[in-house]
């Protein structure tokens, strides 16, 4: 899959004042291009992933994801690096389109 293709699929799903958990909880004007130039560095150093669906709610304009991910790849040094999270994705919808993504999870 072309991976310039499979990043405009997921941001025609975003709004484009997106705001992430990990941020403070304000939306922004460059949000999505803000995720744009963060999963186009995440796809640039990793190698692998892995995600395995754990459990799932549907509610009213709101989705929640507990999943287990597992990642690896190659640091700008070339040395290895992985990882492993369980975690609970909320993700807010507005007018049919993500507009808040929230992650709870070490």
């Amino acid at each position: 899959m072309n991976t310039f293709f499979s990043i405009s699929a997921v941001l025609a799903t975003l709004v484009s004042t997106i705001s992430l958990a990990n941020e403070d909880d304000s939306r922004k004007p460059n949000g999505k291009n803000s995720m744009r130039e963060g999963m186009s560095r995440y796809l640039g150093v990793h190698t692998g992933y892995e995600a395995n669906l754990i459990e799932y709610i549907v509610g009213y304009n709101l989705i929640a994801l507990k999943h287990k991910f597992s990642a690896r790849g190659l640091r700008s040094d070339g040395s290895e690096f992985s990882y492993s999270k369980v975690v609970l994705d909320v993700i807010e919808i507005e007018n049919g389109k993500i507009s808040v993504i929230r992650r709870y999870g070490k």
